[in-house]
């Protein structure tokens, strides 16, 4: 994986994923890798009620207001009202 030689140097900066920010979070402990110093985790308030339990342990999150408030997390379009 990537991110196995990038993290004990360098900073990996991503945007969080349900199934990827875990796996990034996991790597990283069992490597002994210090979070703070090493990685950056950009995420949508859209999906805050959403984020896996691991997104708290980043202490460089950025969370990024959501564009369109209106819609649905799952992607679906909010009803016009016809």
């Amino acid at each position: 994986m990537l991110v196995s030689a990038v993290l004990p140097e360098g900073k990996l900066v991503f945007g969080g994923h349900p199934a990827i920010t875990p796996m990034i979070r996991l790597l990283a402990h069992e490597k002994r890798i210090e979070l703070k110093s090493h990685i950056s985790l950009f995420q949508s308030r859209f999906f805050e009620k959403q984020f896996p339990p691991e997104v708290k342990d980043f202490e460089n999150l950025v969370l990024v207001e959501a564009r369109d408030p209106a819609r649905k997390p799952d992607g679906q379009q909010p009803s016009q009202g016809r």
